[in-house]
């Protein structure tokens, strides 16, 4: 009787088992996936929020919740808080200028807002302009000559843009045609990856921002517990002040 009812059983299973529907593909896939992509590049020009941030690079491993304020093109401020809430470390830049106060130290920092200053500070090898752009969900697109769109696993939507040298960017798009991710590469190798994660909000934002920077074996995840976006954001909340009594010290810009 084992005999037979296993197999009986394995071809009930089987009959009940959810069957994927069929991804629907728009009549011209290349041209709806460029529109689609520079549409989300347009939908967020600030943010608001509270996330747990992990930064992985072969020094160390840091995780730890933050206040994070973003506006385009390259406006960051960065709040690291205690287990009770307090903030430990505040970092702020409008673009041209970077402050940073550590108050458990009264020591304050200022200093130019390069490319250098930024990746010492936030132990994070990308320019700022790319890292605000991919926190609001506009994925950084260089110069391309070939486009190529192709349905994957029928589960969602690849576009490939082909340029100069070997690079090669593959943006993903879910069956939605949600933007959901990218690969840059160049001769090869993965010198980026992003990929997005989203929750049950309305906004369209993502929940989950992940960035893969394998070449410098380095990673950051921003995983949101709380976010606003397109809020007109105070430009004196990147630009820190320090407090009275507390001296000023210059940041050493090591291009």
């Amino acid at each position: 009787m084992r005999k037979i009812f296993l197999p009986a059983l394995a071809f009930v299973i089987a009959a009940c088992a959810p069957t994927t529907r069929p991804i629907s593909v728009p009549p011209d896939l290349e041209r709806t996936l460029l529109e689609r992509l520079e549409h989300s590049g347009g939908q967020f020009s600030s943010l608001e929020g509270i996330a747990k941030v992990r930064v992985v690079n072969p020094e160390k491993t840091v995780s730890a919740t933050q206040v994070l304020l973003a506006e385009k093109p390259d406006k960051l401020r960065s709040e690291i808080l205690s287990p009770f809430g307090t903030p430990m470390l505040l970092m702020a830049t409008d673009g041209h200028e970077l402050t940073v106060y550590v108050p458990s130290e009264a020591r304050f920092y200022r200093g130019e807002a390069s490319d250098a200053n930024i990746r010492r500070l936030l132990r994070i090898p990308m320019r700022l302009d790319d890292l605000v752009d991919i926190l609001l969900y506009d994925l950084p697109i260089f110069d391309y000559r070939q486009v190529r769109a192709d349905v994957e696993d029928n589960r969602r939507f690849v576009l490939t843009l082909d340029g100069e040298g070997g690079s090669r960017q593959v943006i993903r798009f879910d069956r939605e045609l949600q933007l959901a991710g990218a690969r840059y590469i160049v001769e090869g190798d993965v010198l980026l990856e992003v990929d997005y994660q989203f929750n049950a909000s309305p906004s369209g934002y993502p929940s989950r921002v992940s960035v893969q920077m394998p070449q410098q074996q380095s990673s950051v995840s921003v995983a949101f517990s709380e976010v606003e976006n397109n809020t007109e954001i105070p430009p004196d909340r990147f630009r820190l002040t320090p407090p009275a009594g507390v001296d000023v010290t210059p940041i050493p810009d090591n291009r």
